[in-house]
């Protein structure tokens, strides 16, 4: 069995999400396609680390696009988009590990819900993907 050493002196009890507004994000890792919560579809989830605004650089977001809905497929279209990707010409098929490294801005919304433990927590929720409307 391995060990673990970490000094938590100045790490708080409950992370900060981001607050609301707008930001620059690049994408972290290669998107994943990752079945929902209850199994009944699917996700494109996204990990973002923040560029922008240089106060919140280095901070992480995630996503997760409901594909096979109205609102999701129009949520990917702009992230697509987002990402300087042309989407526009109909069908596409993308190389999602060509995604890690790209940019793109997004809306950041707040809302309260709450963890696996029933504990009430605020979140930082992608809201919409800008590019350039």
């Amino acid at each position: 069995m391995g060990t673990f050493k970490m000094d938590f002196t100045n790490v708080p009890d409950v992370q900060q999400p981001l607050a609301a507004g707008i930001y620059t994000g690049r994408v972290e890792i290669a998107p994943a396609l990752v079945p929902n919560k209850k199994g009944t579809g699917t996700n494109l989830e996204i990990h973002f680390e923040i560029v922008d605004p240089p106060d919140a650089a280095g901070k992480k977001i995630r996503d997760w696009i409901a594909l096979g809905y109205d609102f999701g497929e129009v949520a990917a279209k702009r992230f697509f988009k987002g990402c300087g990707l042309d989407v526009d010409g109909g069908e596409i098929e993308i190389d999602l590990d060509e995604l890690i490294g790209k940019q793109c801005q997004f809306s950041v919304t707040n809302s309260t819900g709450k963890d696996s433990d029933g504990v009430v927590i605020e979140r930082a929720n992608i809201k919409q993907y800008m590019f350039g409307d």
